[in-house]
C-alpha cells in the first residue's frame, strides 16, 4: 500500500464512473420497449392502415 492519498482518490472515481455506466446502459435498455411477438428491441411502430401495424426492425405485424 503506498502513502499517496490520491490513488485512493482515483480509484473510487474510476469505480464510480463506471457505476455510472452500467446504470445509463440499464437505463437506455428499458428505455426502448420490446416487440410484443418476438421480444427484439421496438424502435418504430408504422401504421398503414385500420388493424395493419408493423414494428420495425423485427417486421411483425402487430
Amino acid at each position: 500500500m503506498s502513502d499517496d492519498p490520491l490513488e485512493g482518490e482515483s480509484a473510487n472515481a474510476a469505480e464510480s464512473e463506471a457505476a455510472a455506466e452500467s446504470e445509463a446502459t440499464a437505463e437506455s435498455a428499458a428505455a426502448i420497449p420490446a416487440c410484443p411477438r418476438c421480444g427484439d428491441p421496438m424502435v418504430l411502430v408504422t401504421v398503414l392502415g385500420p388493424g395493419d401495424r408493423r414494428v420495425s426492425p423485427c417486421g411483425c405485424r402487430l
